[in-house]
């Protein structure tokens, strides 16, 4: 009987170690995914130092290369304001930021070109492959400065607001600095770029879809950042640009009653501005009132039909859609 229960004991703690052992083999797994991952990411990654008109720093960012000629993604925000701005790579080395070649102001995304040896570039793919709840992803980014900053999470949720599209909720840390972060895969493709944390709560950080990469559409005319700034200056007034910012800080996080009254405002001091018809339009739309939205988005299009395109680069309600485009 006492080799029984021995023989029963000892297989016992077999078992247990067996599973301990498959478990720390999975965890072991896990780790060297990620460290292998890392290493090829790292190199596209870059810090962007944005400075003002007396090349004095103004912000901080991060970015990435998407193809081997040199053109680079991080949000608008970091570049909003600049006159010109530098990247950093992961060797250290010191490049300029030379054109900016297109923009989406509501998602965040700005795609520029970087003055750098094509010998010297390593670059990310980037994919609309959505990802699903609790998929893991890895970002890579300078927070608060600290340059080549890894962080890991998972999916928490995916978002849809209108007009900016798919937004990714994450687990995974971001701080200011970070914007700009490329938001990767366990396959080593891009589905995201880390953008923003809500103000209230905690742990509550998003990223906009990679589908607006691959939306931004270069113009016939690309600009120096430079000329970017100052053609942003002339057009929009102080005040109105600073309530449109205010705006789509809201909006962007799905909290359209807070961006309704700064995107009103924005339309009484410059009934002219098609950026402020524009957010007042995609407020509306958010809040579930399609008349009062498919007014805002008419009344931007007949300041500037060329806006035709660009509001409609998104999928939106079939009901707002349908009576704009039938205009």
């Amino acid at each position: 009987m006492r080799i029984k229960i021995i023989m029963l004991f000892t297989m016992s703690v077999f078992l247990v170690m067996a599973g301990c052992n498959r478990r720390y083999d999975k965890v072991e797994l896990s780790i060297v995914q990620i460290s292998h991952l890392v290493k090829k990411i790292q190199p596209a990654v870059v810090t962007v130092v944005a400075y003002d008109v007396n090349r004095k720093i103004s912000n901080l960012g991060s970015g990435f290369f998407v193809d081997n000629k040199g053109y680079l993604i991080t949000n608008y925000h970091v570049l909003k304001g600049s006159y010109a701005a530098d990247v950093k790579t992961y060797d250290g080395k010191k490049y300029s930021i030379e054109l900016v070649v297109a923009e989406n102001i509501p998602s965040d995304l700005i795609k520029v070109w970087v003055k750098i040896p094509e010998s010297s570039i390593h670059w990310i793919p980037v994919t609309v492959t959505e990802p699903s709840i609790a998929d893991r992803v890895v970002l890579v980014g300078s927070p608060l400065g600290l340059e080549q900053t890894v962080s890991e999470g998972i999916i928490s949720a995916v978002r849809e607001l209108p007009v900016v599209g798919k937004v990714f909720q994450l687990s995974a840390p971001i701080s200011p600095g970070s914007s700009g972060s490329p938001v990767v895969n366990m396959r080593g493709k891009v589905i995201g770029v880390a953008s923003f944390q809500a103000a209230k709560g905690q742990n509550l950080n998003f990223a906009v879809s990679s589908k607006g990469i691959l939306d931004l559409k270069h113009g016939k005319r690309s600009k120096t950042l430079s000329e970017w700034t100052y053609d942003i200056k002339i057009k929009t007034p102080k005040l109105v640009e600073k309530l449109c910012k205010e705006g789509f800080n809201f909006s962007i996080r799905g909290e359209f009653k807070d961006a309704l009254n700064y995107f009103i405002e924005a339309t009484e001091k410059s009934p002219k501005d098609t950026v402020a018809w524009y957010g007042l339009g995609s407020c509306y739309d958010g809040l579930e009132q399609p008349e009062q939205a498919i007014e805002a988005f008419k009344q931007a299009l007949r300041i500037n039909p060329v806006m035709h395109r660009r509001i409609f680069i998104w999928e939106r309600s079939t009901t707002t859609w349908a009576a704009i485009t039938l205009r």
